[in-house]
C-alpha cells in the first residue's frame, strides 16, 4: 500500500474514533479490532493506528467496520450507536 492510501485511511479511522470520543465521552476499546474485508489493501498491514486488523470474507461493500466485545452497558451502546452514526454519515473514498 503506498503511503498516500495509507494516510487516508490513517486520517479516517482516526476520524472515527475522534467521532466516538466526541459523541459518547468515551475512548472505543483498546481490544477493538479493525475488521478488514478480504479485498482490501488494508489485508497487507497488521495494524493501523495501533489497532490490529482481523481479515474477514464479508458479504456486504463496506471495506472494514470495527468489531469488540460488547458488554450490555450505557456506555457500550452509546459507543455503538455512534460507530453506527459514523459509518451512516461517512464513506470512505480513497
Amino acid at each position: 500500500m503506498n503511503e498516500e492510501l495509507r494516510s487516508k485511511y490513517v486520517q479516517f479511522i482516526a476520524s472515527l474514533y475522534r467521532f466516538v470520543k466526541k459523541e459518547t465521552s468515551y475512548e472505543i476499546p483498546e481490544s477493538a479490532k479493525l475488521v478488514v474485508n478480504n479485498t482490501s489493501p488494508l489485508v497487507e498491514i497488521d495494524s493501523i493506528i495501533g489497532v490490529d486488523i482481523m481479515i474477514v470474507s464479508m458479504n456486504t461493500p463496506d471495506e472494514f467496520s470495527i468489531a469488540f466485545v460488547f458488554e450490555d452497558s450505557p456506555q457500550m451502546k452509546s459507543q455503538l450507536k455512534a460507530i453506527k452514526e459514523f459509518f451512516n454519515l461517512y464513506s470512505f473514498n480513497p
